[in-house]
């Protein structure tokens, strides 16, 4: 191994003068500092500057109990250039990263950056790259690369990041941890490790200062390269930008150059000289002084060899570091040197007569070649990289310069090519390019990455006319994972996304990171956007797919927000971003698991949004807004149970207003805080009114998710009840939309808690539309749940929405709680509601919102339908029947649209196998067990099956008068089948007494 070398003395000097002149030039001690960076300063002084005691050249503890080293010596002049006070001390490097954490310092003099540290501390930028290599005893063949460390013990200084490096290789190795870099090389030199990982200044400055040079070696190139720097704790950024400005000032008047000078670019303490570490130059230096004599001696006598002399004078070259090969003009090798032979593999006698094409890899296709020697021919010499091969097959880049050599008469005689092995280079460039473009966790580009790779993309639609599609990725639910099991599992899941993301796409699409938990996809060369959504849905499936780690199932989805770039567009990358970023909220806003299509004009509608916000404001100042309520009832008893405040927008100039033309202007915006507490007070007040007058109808109220997520809304809460003193406990309740509920479930039933506490119920709002979870259901201080509207409207006619409430149902019973069914429009959906075993309705069919002073008039006069009291559940029999029903009016109805032509496609011939042939099978096998109405309905099925089948047949023929006459006859029969069916469901359940006010006051 050699030790690192003084440079050339006419370097030195030459630096010396260009540092001095740059010392003049710049103005000492003024490094920019703000006023608020000088008051930071003079608020914090002393500035603690933590050091490591054994980390040199940077950092350590001489034997003069003296901290030195290039970062101590850089911290002081910072500090002096500055004017503050700096106090230094010194321990091992863990215990200097918990003083900064707990706040006993202020800066780390010397810390490598790394994903994982820049969580917890803030760095300044790169002061010194610090490349880390393998050390192994001097006498070990056996190891030189990193793939040799399989099955090793291999030591390293704990808490250095070869920790990380190594534990995300494909090896298995025994990892020995030291306090330092110092005492791993010990083990290694005492036999207690295989091999080392470290830092190759450090390690070097302590073999040579220790004289232990000689008992170990470096082997093969750099591992990776450490970008070192100074830090501060997270968050600390006026120190931070102090230190940056410092570093900089450092490096642009020369001191980083004089620093590197001092302790890395001289020779190590303890290295001694030693002559076998110079003889190549003493051989070539004596073959130089050979060369010259034997020239001036050949020139003077044998001038008819001046082409032998040349050759001879040639092999000078041979113990140069850069490989040489020479050709006669058809390209046959004539020579090479020894560093051909290191660097190739290829010993001089096996190389001899052939040709260099033998080198090639297979990168450089025939055009290259084409014009190289284009260029070599024309203008005597080319020069550039290219790829080529090694006798093992290993491929490797080289930077190459060949020259023509001509005779006397001009004609080419030889090709002289000279090269170097730059693989080492290359690798550093591979490095910093991802650290600088590309995520190290994912491994995919980053935000500098994706802005480059989205420029272009955008260039090329404007220039061949396609268009560009850009879809922004947000994951639903990955908080939680990241709060409940940790980072370490949020990153698994994050990893498995991208690789997810990745091989769903094209090779010519890009995947980046945007941060945290999301990603954009660059969807270039698209001329049909409408394959981009099938592509979006296609993702979002694989996105919620569960992800097994460790034994744990994981389901995260996403929400997308997509924007089409067209050629014509006036826009800039940033701004398109920015509009996928909007598309992804409207998708989160819609339910999660989705996507949304950035629309244009709507987005030119929102820049009015300011315009409606402040109109709102005006509004609420001057008093426009009214409360209407809504009745809540027990359908079955005829008792109110309570009502809902629901607002109004008396306008000016457009009269009332529903909730539907406003409400969604200050959505998610502070306006809806200060409206919500509005409700809130006029509401309890109007209890109170009622209260006074006899009426105690508790009040339900909406609360918006922005005013509950407000940290003093329980307190708010508790202060407007306590103005109301008439409020006890059960008299207010707030209803929460389900997918605000469960969308942070922690903070939510927190919420709940506090308030349940001082007597304030809560609902669970449009419940089922949402992604209950049972767990958080159980947990979920809600006493009430309120069925979605959506599901009651659609029950007549759709047997999927009739399982739906029949489910939802089960779940309240089960986790007793009470149930609200919203939307019952008709008598008979209170009916089939009551029959289901649904008491408690809301809609139009018992009353629609009114002001406050009608409440009471229409609390004394209204009673439940005769239809409606005292139904008592169905059974199973008649459950059935009742799904029958609903699935007969669902056939039956695109039956006749298809006769109607109001639809294409066909329905079934017949209704064999709906639900109400089912229920009628088993009188067929028992006739007259049901009673004559059973018979009746059975006998009306059959009639409109027939009917049905019939007219089928006749719609073929297209303009049949038969055909229009029988849909009008499938039309009639099937309503009179379905009044049967009713009969026959209210006779079972409507009980023999009537309704009378003493039951109903009882």
């Amino acid at each position: 191994m050699n030790a690192p070398q003084r440079r050339p003395w006419r370097q030195v000097v030459l630096g010396g003068m260009l540092l001095a002149l740059a010392g003049t030039a710049l103005s000492a001690g003024d490094i920019g500092l703000t006023e608020e960076e000088r008051k930071f300063l003079r608020e914090n002084e002393p500035i603690v500057f933590v050091s490591q005691t054994g980390y040199p050249p940077f950092e350590f503890v001489d034997a003069n109990q003296q901290r030195r080293g290039m970062m101590v010596e850089l911290a002081q002049w910072i500090a002096t250039e500055a004017g503050f006070h700096a106090q230094f001390t010194d321990t091992v490097f863990q215990q200097a990263q918990q003083r900064l954490l707990s706040g006993d310092a202020d800066v780390l003099t010397s810390f490598f950056f790394s994903e994982a540290r820049d969580r917890e501390f803030d760095f300044t930028q790169t002061v010194f790259l610090v490349p880390a290599s393998i050390f192994v005893a001097a006498q070990r063949p056996d190891i030189a690369l990193v793939s040799d460390l399989d099955g090793r013990r291999v030591a390293t200084q704990r808490g250095d990041y070869a920790k990380e490096y190594l534990a995300s290789l494909d090896i298995e190795l025994e990892l020995i941890q030291t306090d330092d870099f110092a005492s791993a090389a010990r083990a290694v030199i005492d036999g207690d490790a295989d091999a080392m990982v470290g830092d190759e200044q450090i390690v070097l400055y302590y073999l040579y200062s220790s004289g232990l040079h000689e008992l170990m070696k470096r082997v093969g190139e750099p591992l990776y390269v450490g970008l070192n720097a100074m830090a501060v704790v997270e968050g600390n950024h006026l120190l931070q930008s102090i230190l940056n400005k410092g570093v900089e000032h450092a490096r642009t008047s020369g001191t980083l150059d004089r620093l590197q000078e001092k302790w890395v670019g001289v020779e190590l303490p303890g290295a001694g000289f030693h002559w076998h570490d110079y003889w190549h130059y003493g051989v070539g230096l004596a073959l130089l002084v050979m060369w010259v004599v034997g020239w001036n001696v050949r020139l003077r006598h044998l001038v008819s060899r001046k082409t032998a002399q040349l050759e001879l004078a040639a092999s000078v070259f041979r113990h140069a570091r850069e490989g040489i090969i020479m050709t006669d003009a058809q390209g046959a090798i004539l020579d090479t040197n020894d560093a051909f032979t290191r660097i190739t593999g290829y010993s001089r006698d096996e190389i001899l007569g052939k040709n260099p094409r033998l080198l090639q890899s297979g990168h450089q296709g025939d055009a290259f070649y084409r014009q190289l020697w284009e260029d070599l021919l024309e203008q005597g010499a080319w020069e550039g990289e290219l790829w080529n091969r090694r006798k093992n097959g290993e491929v490797f880049p080289e930077l190459l310069t060949i020259s023509k050599v001509s005779d006397k008469q001009g004609k080419t005689s030889h090709f002289v090519g000279i090269f170097t092995d730059i693989s080492r280079q290359k690798e550093y460039e591979r490095q910093l390019q991802s650290m600088a473009f590309y995520d190290s966790l994912t491994g995919l580009p980053n935000r500098a990455l994706l802005a480059d790779r989205l420029s272009q993309a955008m260039v090329s639609a404007r220039r061949n006319g396609c268009k560009v599609s850009l879809a922004y990725i947000d994951l639903d639910g990955f908080k939680e994972i990241n709060d409940r099991l940790g980072h370490e599992f949020g990153d698994r899941v994050l990893v498995t996304i991208a690789e997810r993301l990745t091989h769903a796409l094209r090779e010519a699409d890009t995947v980046a990171r945007f941060g945290g938990d999301e990603f954009i996809l660059v969807l270039p060369g698209q001329s049909d956007v409408a394959s981009v959504s099938t592509l979006i849905a296609h993702l979002l499936g694989h996105i919620a797919e569960p992800i097994e780690i460790e034994g744990t199932c994981l389901y995260v989805s996403g929400s997308v927000g997509v924007v089409h770039f067209d050629p014509e567009d006036d826009i800039e990358p940033e701004q398109l971003i920015r509009q996928a970023d909007q598309a992804m909220y409207q998708a989160k806003q819609a339910g999660k698991n989705r996507f949304h299509v950035f629309d244009a004009e709507h987005d030119r509608a929102v820049r009015g949004h300011h315009e409606s916000l402040e109109r709102i404001r005006d509004a609420l100042a001057n008093d426009e807004f009214v409360l209407h309520y809504q009745p809540k009832v027990n359908m079955s008893t005829g008792e109110v149970i309570g009502v809902e405040a629901l607002i109004r927008w008396q306008h000016p100039q457009r009269g009332l207003l529903a909730p539907a033309a406003f409400l969604p202007a200050i959505q998610q915006h502070p306006l809806a805080i200060d409206l919500g507490e509005w409700v809130l007070a006029r509401a309890l007040g109007q209890f109170e009114a009622w209260v006074a007058t006899g009426i105690r109808l508790p009040v339900s109220i909406n609360i918006d998710a922005i005013h509950l997520q407000q940290a003093d809304f329980v307190a708010r809460l508790r202060a407007e009840v306590e103005r109301h003193p008439s409020v006890m406990p059960g008299d207010l309740e707030l209803e929460v939309l389900e997918t605000n509920a469960f969308s942070d479930v922690a903070h939510v039933t927190s919420v709940m808690q506090a308030c349940r506490e001082f007597g304030v119920d809560f609902a669970i709002d449009d419940f089922g539309t949402g992604y209950s979870s049972l767990t958080y259901l159980r947990h979920l201080p809600a006493s009430v749940l309120k069925v979605d509207q959506s599901f009651v409207r659609d029950m007549l006619d759709d047997p999927e929405d009739l399982t739906m409430l029949e489910g939802v149902l089960g779940l309240a019973v089960a986790f007793r709680r009470e149930i609200v069914a919203e939307g019952v429009e008709t008598l008979l959906h209170g009916r089939l509601l009551l029959a289901m075993g649904y008491q408690l309705g809301q809609g139009y069919a018992i009353a629609r919102p009114m002001p406050a002073d009608s409440i009471p008039g229409w609390r004394d006069t209204w009673r439940p339908d005769a239809s409606w009291y005292q139904r008592q559940r169905a059974g199973p029999e008649e459950l059935r029947a009742i799904y029958a029903m609903v699935d007969h009016r669902a056939c039956a109805a695109g039956m006749l649209q298809y006769l109607s032509g109001e639809r294409p496609d066909r329905p079934k011939a017949n209704c064999t196998h709906c639900r109400l042939a089912q229920w009628l099978a088993p009188l067929g096998r028992d006739q007259g067990q049901e009673g004559p109405g059973m018979g009746r309905i059975a006998r009306l099925h059959a009639t409109y099956d027939r009917l049905a089948q019939e007219a089928l047949i006749l719609k073929e023929d297209e303009g049949h008068e038969g055909a229009r006459q029988h849909t009008r006859q499938v039309a009639e029969v099937s309503e009179e089948l379905q009044d049967q069916l009713q009969y026959w469901i209210d006779e079972r359940g409507v009980p023999e007494r009537g309704y009378s006010e003493s039951s109903r006051e009882s």
